[in-house]
């Protein structure tokens, strides 16, 4: 398969898994599907199965385009989709910048996670954070979802030389969980800041088995890794969700 094959292939198989995404309706199970890196997996194997520092610096970026979006809407921003659009491209600038200007090893990056991890759950612990519901609006059918992403996945995926690891870790679900979410986006930033630990692992994984092993078996040990850690997460009540 040349290069532009597999480009298209996987923009619509996270298409297709961001359609199938949108048709959950809770608010903490929504939050926990979107959280999931099904998409992550999908973009690492698009871009060659390689994690370095790039990925960690995305999975920062992931989390502050969340975060963003839970501040600016509706206080300093009363348009989800301006919120959205904005945060989208925040990402992909910064990360940009990072990658460009930012030299890191991989295991300062996960040091340098680590340490920022723990300072959120610290501060997620002592801050109210509160979901706001809005009025009900008529939600993006999941079709259009499907497609819109897969349009955004294979225009980013073309520029992943530039953008690098932060390609895998755009927030191909989290463009859509905002708008969607908009009553409930300290539920879902939370969640996934919670979550993102098992990501990380699973990174960490993959980085690891990368000279000993295919790259089937080390994505499927990081999974593996991600569903250990993540039960680990939800298990212990000072972790759990408040809003």
């Amino acid at each position: 398969m040349n290069e532009l094959a597999l480009t298209l292939f996987s923009a619509i198989s996270i298409g297709i898994i961001i359609g199938l995404m949108a048709t959950i309706q809770d608010k903490h199970r929504r939050s926990t599907i979107y959280s999931l890196p099904i998409p992550i997996s999908v973009a690492l194997i698009a871009t060659g199965g390689t994690v370095d520092s790039t990925h960690i610096i995305g999975l920062v970026l992931i989390n502050s385009f969340l975060w963003f979006v839970y501040v600016v809407f509706p206080r300093l921003i009363p348009n989800i989709f301006l919120a959205d659009i904005l945060g989208a491209l925040l990402y992909v600038g910064l990360g940009y910048f990072a990658i460009t200007y930012i030299p890191l090893s991989f295991w300062h990056a996960v040091l340098g996670y680590t340490l920022l991890w723990i300072l959120a759950i610290i501060l997620m612990s002592r801050l109210k954070i509160s979901d706001k519901p809005q009025k009900a609006t008529k939600s993006v059918s999941p079709f259009k979802k499907a497609s819109v992403t897969t349009l955004l996945s294979f225009v980013l995926f073309s520029a992943k030389s530039a953008l690098q690891g932060a390609v895998v870790t755009f927030p191909f679900s989290g463009v859509f969980a905002v708008v969607e979410g908009r009553s409930h986006l300290g539920t879902l930033a939370q969640t996934f800041t919670r979550n993102s630990l098992a990501i990380l692992a699973l990174f960490i994984t993959v980085y690891l088995l990368h000279n000993h092993a295919p790259f089937w078996l080390q994505l499927s040990t990081g999974w593996a890794v991600y569903l250990f850690v993540l039960g680990v997460l939800k298990s212990l009540s000072v972790l759990r969700i408040r809003t």
